[in-house]
């Protein structure tokens, strides 16, 4: 992933992944804009989805077609050649190599000799196809309960609610890594609930309904213009559960990255999944009722907003898949959250929807929950590096003692002062 990044000589990876992944988040928001202008007109979230998965599909197909695998992770098949005599493109381990004799045969992959990525779109060994498997499972099913929330709900609110995912990161760590939950992260729990129950404005709590409006003028529908959504709900309900998948998401590629699995292999592996799913949910009739059914528009100003949605989807996938991999997940996951921002920039540029002081209240409690975690984040990570350089210096100390007592008893065993000498240098 980092070899395919154009990243300038002055800044490191994971500062300069974190700032894709900010960039990430932009085209997230130009997509959802695109997305909830094109469901404007009816159309049915599923089929959005399919549309746009298509569109990325033909970019990630050139791009399995051309590029082949570096490494067994991504398929790569072994040859075993003597290691001086051959011209070798890629090596597997070159350590391995500049200890060997050159009699000696070692495992290599020689690049000219390899298949596309087109052979093994999901990744070589299982232990790599199941992670990759999984990253398009759930990539998929977010992008489903993504496009429903933007066609239910307004985008601003839509996407604070989708970007809950840094505090699904820490419940996970707690269930799973067994991670211990501080007290900072009640609090930050507690201001993400305050938040999302003041964006979402439920009747059980205030009284009355948020009026949340969209577009619903498709064929299949009898009134046109805008009209009072009966479904919001299932908006916020799909919203917070595509969050919960989000955090899945970043942690799998994360741990892709770690695995060697190439950036369009899980690009693949999204688009495989997202066609399946979007087929699967647009052909229920429980999901009709809400989405509508499928049609095929006419109007070149829908195809244009399409159009928008795969180019900025496209971004937006590639630059998750590359600098997700490269990024710690838990501050990769907050930074992917600076999404709110753009997505209620564009709501109030593009739809001209102004949110409300109490929607403004909860998008400030959760961007105070978010970089309270970043904080913490940055602590912790910063404490790690000085532990492991404590940590190193105690080594090499230990090693320089050992050294200087080999040394002493080497030199003069039959010394009288030689033992006083050993034993200040043991006891140091």
């Amino acid at each position: 992933a980092e070899a395919m990044l154009p990243r300038p000589s002055w800044i490191s990876v994971q500062p300069f992944a974190l700032f894709l992944l900010f960039v990430s988040a932009a085209f997230f928001a130009g997509m959802g804009a695109c997305l909830k202008l094109a469901s404007g007109s009816g159309l049915p979230a599923t089929e959005l989805v399919l549309m746009c998965t298509v569109f990325k599909g033909v970019f990630v197909l050139m791009a399995l077609t051309h590029v082949k695998p570096s490494c067994v992770a991504q398929g790569a098949i072994l040859h075993r050649s003597p290691s001086q005599s051959q011209s070798i493109d890629v090596l597997m381990d070159v350590d391995t190599l500049q200890g060997a004799d050159d009699a000696v045969a070692v495992p290599v992959i020689r690049a000219e000799e390899q298949r596309p990525l087109l052979f093994t779109p999901l990744g070589g060994p299982w232990t790599v196809q199941r992670v990759v498997i999984a990253r398009g499972v759930c990539g998929s099913l977010a992008f489903i309960l993504y496009s429903m929330a933007m066609k239910l709900l307004p985008l601003g609110d839509a996407i604070t609610l989708l970007s809950l995912h840094p505090i699904f990161t820490i419940i996970f760590g707690a269930i799973f890594l067994h991670e211990p939950i501080r007290f900072i992260h009640v609090v930050v729990a507690a201001l993400s609930l305050i938040g999302t129950i003041c964006i979402a404005h439920p009747s059980f709590v205030f009284g009355t309904a948020d009026t949340n409006t969209y577009r619903d003028d498709g064929p299949d529908h009898e009134e046109e213009g805008l009209g009072t959504s009966s479904y919001a709900w299932i908006g916020y309900l799909t919203a917070i559960l595509g969050s919960f998948f989000c955090a899945i998401i970043i942690s799998l590629i994360r741990v892709a990255g770690k695995l060697g699995v190439h950036t369009f292999q899980l690009m693949g592996s999204f688009v495989i999944f997202s066609i399946m799913t979007s087929i699967f949910f647009g052909t229920q009739g429980w999901v009709r009722q809400i989405d509508g059914l499928w049609y095929f528009p006419f109007d070149a100003t829908i195809w244009w907003y399409i159009l928008g949605m795969g180019a900025f989807g496209t971004c937006e996938l590639f630059l998750i898949s590359c600098a997700g991999q490269l990024a710690p997940a838990g501050l990769g996951s907050i930074v992917r959250s600076s999404d709110i921002l753009f997505a209620y920039l564009c709501d109030i540029v593009v739809f001209d929807e102004i949110p409300s002081a109490l929607k403004c209240f909860g998008v400030a409690l959760i961007m105070t929950a978010l970089s309270t975690i970043a904080i913490e984040q940055y602590h912790d990570r910063a404490d790690e590096k000085e532990h492991e350089a404590d940590h190193t210096a105690e080594q090499d100390g230990a090693v320089v003692i050992a050294t200087e007592t080999t040394n002493l008893l080497d030199e003069k065993p039959h010394d009288p002062t030689h033992k006083t000498a050993v034993g200040n240098a043991q006891m140091t």
